[in-house]
């Protein structure tokens, strides 16, 4: 049986190839940015680019350089699914988590407000090995009025 490409744009061959498209739109965004150097980072290649399942509030890359390093973009959100999405109040609010708190949190590394490097404002944070949840918290108070998921939301 074969899929008209018609048909399929929708389907899971139409995604890989969006995905394709805006990994390597980010991979071009970041090498510059790589190469101007965020504080403390040498400028270093881009060996790999994955964006991995799970996340439903801003779209995530993890980013491996030929150093070894890797480290993980998240994009400012352009569907949000919480109202606030303010990178910088994120940035500091998980700074503060990883510092201070007693849950393991990826410490953020950079904060980029400027949206001209990938088109959007994004920020780095360190990457930690391990499996991406699948649980969505939202769809479970989809069915709420909008009073009461405003006040689970606060």
């Amino acid at each position: 049986m074969t899929t008209s490409s018609a048909a399929d744009e929708f389907g899971q061959h139409g995604f890989e190839r969006r995905r394709a498209t805006r990994l390597a739109e980010i991979r071009e965004g970041l090498r510059p940015w790589l190469q101007n150097g965020p504080p403390g980072l040498a400028a270093d290649d881009i060996v790999e680019l994955t964006m991995p399942g799970g996340g439903a509030s801003s779209d995530l890359v993890v980013v491996e350089l030929s150093s070894g390093m890797r480290f993980v973009v998240r994009l400012q959100p352009t569907e949000p699914v919480y109202p606030d999405t303010d990178l910088g109040r994120q940035y500091r609010c998980t700074a503060a988590a990883a510092a201070h708190g007693p849950a393991p949190v990826p410490a953020p590394l950079w904060l980029e407000p400027d949206a001209s490097v990938l088109g959007m404002p994004f920020l780095v944070s360190e990457h930690v090995a391990g499996r991406a949840g699948t649980f969505r918290f939202e769809q479970r108070l989809s069915d709420l009025d909008e009073p009461t998921q405003a006040r689970v939301w606060q």
